[in-house]
């Protein structure tokens, strides 16, 4: 769960990254020709604030495409890349730490990394327990392949045997084994679950209608996180275009010939106001208090329709 929350802010923050660049350039490019007059005598000579900010605008849109393409061509597989690099050694993992947790019946499974364009979950440990939750046995695979229905297949596993009744007795150790086990419908969830960002957004949009009507609390969840990410994919784009607009109401507050140091920073922090309520909302969002939707189209929109209205108003500098 931590991982896909991570993966979820992860990716914002190469997308906040762009947008601020966008932001700031749009901002000194307007804030610059205000300060020399440049807006004034544009204005003077009659021609209409719009052919100056649609060159901005398209920019804007420039921008947001390449952002985009660049997410979806070259980050989602640098994300798998970086995670892969961030696995510890098999060795140190086996009965120590673990990155994630899930119960299916008398089981528990503990997954430490995955291989999401191999289909693989690494490092794994299925703990069989009785009905009254004394432990059996312990398996440990180092590779699970998983199928597309779901089945899990492994080489050269390791059972650990205990005996409840008799838990003073030695525990036996098997070793070579061949695991064969049926479909799960946890398998491919846990791929995705561990790392959403490697995922471009068809892939998201395929799992998301994967779990459509599944009602445990564990698929419920794991359909919220990847909507959000989803969501935030797609309005990146929008908030790309949204901050170099907004960025030219605060420029035209500097006077000609005056000091934009004031501008700056209301514009700084309306930046960094903008951002932290996204995140509010992305935290409402993981804790099942707003549906993604919601929380994520309606802040950029309601923004990009006010800053439009100001522009508006703003055909001179003031």
């Amino acid at each position: 769960m931590t991982v896909a929350v991570g993966g979820i802010l992860g990716g914002a923050a190469a997308a906040a990254s762009a947008a601020a660049a966008a932001f700031a350039a749009a901002f000194f490019c307007v804030a610059i020709s205000v300060q020399r007059s440049e807006w004034l005598a544009v204005q003077a000579a009659g021609i209409p604030a719009w052919r100056i900010v649609l060159p901005l605008t398209v920019a804007g849109l420039g921008v947001a495409s390449l952002s985009f393409l660049v997410g979806e061509m070259f980050l989602t597989e640098a994300s798998h890349r970086y995670a892969s690099y961030q696995k510890t050694d098999m060795g140190d993992q086996i009965f120590d730490g673990g990155r994630y947790w899930h119960r299916s019946g008398d089981h528990l499974y503990r997954i430490k990394g995955t291989r999401h364009d191999l289909r693989t979950l690494g490092q794994v440990q299925i703990f069989e327990r009785t009905a009254e939750g004394r432990l059996l046995s312990i398996t440990y695979a180092s590779n699970v392949q998983i199928d597309p229905d779901g089945g899990w297949h492994a080489k050269n596993a390791a059972r650990r045997s205990f005996d409840p009744e008799h838990p003073e007795e030695l525990t036996s150790l098997q070793r070579g084994l061949t695991l064969d086990l049926p479909p799960l419908s946890e398998g491919l969830d846990w791929l995705v679950f561990s790392d959403p960002e490697a995922l471009t957004v068809p892939e998201i949009a395929q799992h998301i209608d994967r779990t459509a009507g599944q009602s445990s609390i564990r698929q419920q969840q794991l359909r919220t996180r990847l909507q959000a990410l989803l969501h935030h994919r797609l309005t990146d784009p929008l908030i790309i275009v949204m901050l170099t607009l907004i960025a030219i109401p605060f420029a035209l507050r500097i006077q000609p010939g005056g000091n934009m140091v004031w501008a700056s920073i209301m514009s700084l922090i309306a930046l960094i106001a903008f951002f932290f309520l996204r995140g509010l909302l992305q935290n409402l969002i993981l804790k099942g208090l707003l549906p993604p939707a919601l929380a994520i189209w309606p802040l950029p929109i309601l923004i990009t329709l006010g800053t439009l209205i100001a522009l508006s108003r703003s055909s001179q500098p003031r």
